[in-house]
C-alpha cells in the first residue's frame, strides 16, 4: 500500500471511530496529524511541521487499548514518516 492510500485509509478509520466516541479526544490528534500528511504527501510541503507528527507515540500510549487495528495503522503511518523525515 503506497503511502497516501495508508495515510488515507488510517484517516477514515479514525474518523469512523472519532465519530462514534467523539469525547475521545487522542484521535482528534491522529485525524489532525493524518489530515497534515496527507496534504504533505500531496505536496503542500512544511517538513518543519512533519518533525512534529507524534501519531506513533499517539498509538502507542492512547489508542492501542482502545483499537489495536487503528494503532496498528497509526504505527505502519508512524514507519512511514520516520522513512519521509530520512528521505526515503
Amino acid at each position: 500500500m503506497n503511502r497516501l492510500v495508508l495515510f488515507k485509509k488510517s484517516l477514515e478509520e479514525a474518523s469512523a471511530l472519532y465519530r462514534r466516541c467523539p469525547n475521545f479526544f487522542p484521535l482528534l490528534s491522529a485525524i489532525n496529524q493524518l489530515e497534515f500528511l496527507i496534504d504533505f504527501e500531496q505536496g503542500n510541503e512544511n517538513f518543519e511541521k512533519l518533525k512534529t507528527i507524534d501519531i506513533g507515540l499517539l498509538a502507542a500510549r492512547e489508542i492501542e487499548s482502545f483499537d489495536e487495528g487503528l494503532a496498528e495503522l497509526l504505527h505502519q503511518v508512524s514507519s512511514e514518516v520516520r522513512d519521509m523525515l530520512s528521505g526515503r
